[in-house]
């Protein structure tokens, strides 16, 4: 087997830092939701509002969409890698760093393992404060 050029090589870590970028990002928005969701819920607790539930709901909805969207967008780059892990050795590096993801709204990555394992949850004890208030 034919050894990869440096060309090649570097293509390929490029795609691989965007990809722990897109990774990163999605775990602060998971980080964000849990502290939203603990300082919302006590907050809501202490004051005794169920406005605060409703807008803590609203703002854990809004990581969840964003944590989708990186997943889908991290998933696009990983595809583009192995398309350019699987190129022939004798073909040069084109340094292509647009994935070609398509605007949508990411139906899939919202219910993948990695979101609703976190968020559903958080949504469910969410309600049990609001549950606790009302």
């Amino acid at each position: 087997m034919s050894e990869r050029t440096t060309e090649q090589l570097k293509h390929l870590e490029f795609i691989q830092s965007i990809i722990a970028r897109m990774n990163s990002a999605s775990g602060s928005m998971k980080r964000f939701a849990i502290v939203t969701m603990a300082f919302g819920g006590s907050l809501a607790r202490y004051v005794q509002d169920v406005a605060i539930v409703y807008l803590t709901a609203i703002v854990i909805i809004a990581f969840w969409l964003l944590d989708s969207q990186y997943l889908q967008v991290e998933r696009a780059y990983r595809r583009m890698y192995d398309r350019v892990r699987a190129m022939p050795v004798t073909q040069s590096a084109s340094f292509d760093l647009n994935p070609g993801v398509r605007r949508r709204i990411p139906f899939r990555e919202l219910l993948s393992w990695s979101t609703c394992t976190l968020y559903i949850p958080l949504i469910a004890l969410l309600s049990a404060v609001w549950y606790i208030i009302d």
